[in-house]
């Protein structure tokens, strides 16, 4: 019975298929389809990245994705092992905390006081300012006509600010990207999207990305297009966080 690996090879010889050709059609390195035909698996990436290569490989030379995926894990990871799952960001929160030092809290807490009373006190500050001002304003002009006091023309008109912070992920033309997107600190999405693909996302306060494939994705926050992460092939990962400029 052939082994894992020699049933990608033999699948992909049968078809006329080299390597490079496989790597330029599904974007996966060279480096890791040789790494699975030889069952080499020390020298993939992190498992769910690996596991998505093997999909994907999979799929492109038409055998059952499941099947091979599993044969995969059994192989690689060990029978009866789960499939590695990405935590939820209150996990990561929880962990963070309890491994940072008593000192760092205190020094945390007398940081965040300091910063609510400068915050207060220079709202206050402002605000005087601001009272100060509008009593030594000169009172608007007035039309001699009609008596309507007329319009400050110098005042320049207020723009509507965005509430929430808002990105739009497209997969470029034959191309084919792992993506892990959390928004406010909730995975919405993981896996692999389709060429041409595009998810779009909104959050209150933060959007996490995590690609396997950087140069395969446009990302456009706020109706700005951004430029790629990384290059082909590239595991890459950012967070944008809502009121920032990008």
């Amino acid at each position: 019975m052939a082994g894992f690996g020699e049933k990608l090879r033999t699948a992909r010889e049968q078809k006329g298929l080299s390597i490079e050709t496989i790597e330029e059609e599904t974007k996966i390195r060279k480096l890791y389809l040789e790494a699975l035909e030889k069952e080499a698996f020390t020298l993939l990436p992190a498992r769910v990245y690996a596991v998505g290569f093997v999909k994907s490989y999979a799929q492109f030379l038409g055998l059952d994705v499941e099947e091979i995926s599993r044969e995969f894990k059994e192989i690689a990871y060990g029978a009866g092992e789960e499939e590695m799952q990405v935590p939820r960001a209150p996990a990561e929160k929880s962990s963070i905390l309890e491994r940072m030092p008593v000192r760092n809290l205190f020094f945390a807490m007398a940081f965040l006081l300091l910063a609510i009373w400068v915050g207060n006190y220079l709202i206050d500050y402002i605000s005087s300012g601001i009272k100060r001002t509008e009593v030594g304003k000169a009172p608007p002009t007035v039309n001699e006509k009609n008596n309507l006091p007329q319009p400050d023309k110098t005042s320049p008109e207020p723009q509507p600010a965005r509430d929430t912070l808002d990105m739009a992920v497209k997969v470029k033309p034959d191309q084919k990207c792992w993506v892990l997107v959390r928004v406010d600190g909730e995975q919405r999405i993981t896996g692999i999207l389709e060429p041409n693909q595009q998810e779009s996302f909104s959050a209150k306060e933060s959007i996490y990305i995590k690609v396997g494939n950087a140069a395969a994705i446009d990302i456009i926050i706020n109706d700005k297009k951004l430029e790629p992460l990384g290059g082909p092939g590239e595991v890459k990962e950012k967070e944008f966080i809502y009121g920032r400029e990008y």
